[in-house]
């Protein structure tokens, strides 16, 4: 009797191991997309911080007015973000 109560014991360990493990899997997958998306954002903003660092150049080059500069950047910038995530809908 003593065997076959720990063979149960065992079973019941290693049932609640497997259990951890599996929730333990998707947490990665779930850590995973998450380290997916913030490469994916951070690659995005240092496009835009690129984008505007050569605006910025090109801005003191010309001597014009910078607020008006940012504010076409940005409307650009918008534009090319609203293209993308049509693109990315089809």
């Amino acid at each position: 009797m003593v065997l076959t109560e720990k063979i149960k014991e065992l079973l019941m360990l290693l049932e609640d191991k497997s259990d951890q493990v599996s929730k333990l899997e998707q947490e990665l997958e779930y850590t995973k997309a998450d380290l997916r998306k913030a490469n994916a954002e951070n690659v995005e903003l240092q496009r835009k911080y690129d984008n505007l660092k050569i605006a910025n150049g090109a801005l003191s080059l010309s001597g014009g007015d910078v607020s008006e500069a940012k504010r076409k950047l940005t409307d650009i910038m918008n534009r090319i973000d609203a293209c993308v995530d049509r693109l990315s809908r089809q």
